[in-house]
């Protein structure tokens, strides 16, 4: 039904302008506001042995950040096969680099594996499965990823996990 198709292609063509309009705008407005908060991108990917997509996924993050104005060095990314100790020593760097902010926004994505312990909602405690396998050299829980950062007051946390 070629009319159908037709007007398909106008409202995904009208879609996509919208969607780019919505896209370029926040980073032209970014640019003038080069004197505003600080602000910190935390990439982290943790795939298990074999997995490789993960990589890609933190690349395509890594250039849409840059694409919405992110400078390099406002980027920081830890990827491979983790353990809690390297987990944990990324997230001390970036609370270093902050320790003396006023304001900002800290972007956090995760790309990993999840887990969780406890058989009730009251007891349940989400976290990071670096590897599979469930010791505690792997595992990183969400609470001790936000005591680690200890983020100031006025810096807003955005977090994206991917598991």
């Amino acid at each position: 039904m070629p009319g159908i198709q037709i007007s398909k292609n106008k409202k995904l063509r009208r879609w996509s302008a919208l969607l780019l309009l919505l896209f370029i705008l926040p980073v032209n407005a970014g640019e003038a506001m080069a004197d505003g908060p600080q602000r910190l991108a935390l990439l982290i990917i943790a795939p298990w042995e074999g997995e490789t997509a993960m990589h890609n996924d933190l690349t395509a993050m890594y250039n849409a950040l840059r694409l919405r104005g992110f400078s390099a060095d406002e980027i920081l990314s830890l990827e491979g096969q983790l353990n809690r100790r390297s987990f944990m020593s990324f997230l001390q760097k970036a609370r270093r680099r902050m320790a003396r902010w006023r304001e900002g926004e800290i972007f956090f994505y995760f790309g990993g594996h999840g887990i969780f312990t406890g058989t009730k909602v009251s007891e349940a405690r989400p976290g990071l499965w670096l590897k599979d396998d469930p010791s505690v050299q792997y595992t990183v829980f969400w609470d001790e990823v936000f005591a680690t950062l200890n983020t100031p007051a006025n810096v807003k946390v955005i977090l994206l996990p991917d598991n």
